[in-house]
């Protein structure tokens, strides 16, 4: 009774509240929050949860940067990334 009376808390917080709360953390953690409930698995989804976790200046990198050689780096990181959860 008390593990639903936890998820519906989750339930009534707003995904923006949740969203910053996920901003607190690390991309791991975000990845592991994402599994505490919909909620949170909706907001840890989120375009902008992600992007507080890149440098400031990504735009800059990305448009500076040859686009094959920035793919073969996402998918380095994505592999070391999963592994490593």
């Amino acid at each position: 009774m008390e593990q639903q009376s936890k998820m519906d808390m989750f339930d009534i917080l707003p995904e923006e509240c949740i969203s910053q709360i996920i901003n607190l953390t690390a991309p791991r953690d975000a990845s592991r929050l994402s599994v505490v409930s919909p909620a949170f698995k909706s907001a840890a989804d989120s375009d902008g949860v992600w992007e507080k976790f890149l440098p400031s200046e990504y735009k800059d990198i990305i448009s500076n940067s040859d686009s094959s050689s920035l793919l073969t780096t996402l998918h380095v990181e994505e592999e070391s990334f999963s592994t490593s959860l």
